[in-house]
């Protein structure tokens, strides 16, 4: 048998630019987010006062979201210093409430004139912030980009870089169904593991998605009440899509590959299909099986 790899540069490319918006996720977005937040716990604080607070509201397509604006000075080793960032994530989103909440918050200390804490960072005073707490929310909905996008993005890469082996003698050319190795000694095996495998996949991503709303399950009942209860649809299908997965993949260890030997190999079009199935199972003369045959696949080759 000569095999060689077919590889699929079409599918490879297809899968760059998801791969490249996952990337672009965790390099721009979500990896700065962590850094800030780590390097923001061991910044100074200093007393500071607002010039300006407003909570910002933008409309489009039945929804709002929130941003914050302000401005602050403050004083450190006796010079004074200016600053508008207020919190570890700049622009506006409707991830949860804390848009809305740090802004009121802020408002109502610009109209009291209530003195706000500034951390600043000691090594250049100059660069500042009024809030550095880690949005979990938001990291994980900007999570779902990475793996989602950056997941299939890979998996297109990989299965069309890595392609498929196809045996390339001269009687596969003349047999078609030679030129696929697992056929070419009669032994059919099943494609169960590589089902498994794709509801396993399905199911973390799903269990990934539905993840964010958990952590602002609070933040959604303190809102909306008892219809935060249809929060938790998600990660109960999430949950059984788990409970699947395991039940696939006990299945697949009970029976195994189940190879099929065709006999005739192959089968005839208008003539007979026949042949057996080797099942990893004792022997049980009252177990009954029940075979169904079904095309999956067809084409026409030429003018048909």
């Amino acid at each position: 048998m000569q095999l060689k790899r077919e590889r699929s540069w079409g599918l490879a490319l297809f899968g760059l630019p998801f791969l490249a918006v996952g990337i672009g996720f965790l390099l721009l977005s979500v990896l700065p987010t962590l850094y800030d937040g780590w390097r923001m716990t061991s910044w100074a604080q200093a007393s500071g006062s607002l010039s300006s607070a407003k909570l910002t509201r933008s409309h489009s397509d039945g929804s709002t979201t929130y941003g914050v604006e302000a401005s602050y000075h403050y004083r450190v080793a006796g010079m004074e210093y200016r600053g508008e960032r207020v919190g570890i994530n700049g622009g506006s989103d409707n991830i949860g409430n804390f848009q809305q909440q740090l802004g009121a918050r802020l408002e109502q200390q610009f109209r009291n004139h209530t003195p706000v804490t500034v951390y600043y960072n000691p090594g250049d005073p100059a660069e500042a912030v009024l809030d550095r707490s880690l949005r979990w929310g938001l990291l994980g909905f900007k999570m779902l980009f990475v793996v989602i996008f950056g997941g299939v993005g890979l998996g297109l890469l990989l299965f069309g870089w890595r392609g498929k082996k196809v045996n390339d003698t001269p009687e596969a050319r003349q047999q078609p169904w030679l030129r696929r190795p697992e056929w070419v000694d009669n032994r059919i095996r099943s494609g169960a593991r590589s089902g498994t495998y794709a509801i396993w996949a399905f199911a973390i991503i799903w269990n990934v998605m539905s993840a964010p709303p958990l952590f602002m399950f609070a933040e959604i009942w303190s809102e909306q009440g008892p219809l935060a209860l249809l929060v938790l649809l998600f990660p109960a299908i999430g949950v059984m899509l788990l409970v699947w997965a395991v039940r696939k993949s006990l299945e697949w260890r009970r029976f195994g590959v189940t190879p099929l030997q065709l006999d005739p190999f192959p089968g005839a079009i208008g003539g007979d299909v026949g042949g057996e199935i080797a099942l990893n199972i004792p022997f049980d003369p009252q177990l009954v099986c029940e075979v169904t045959l079904s095309s999956l696949y067809s084409y026409v080759s030429g003018s048909g």
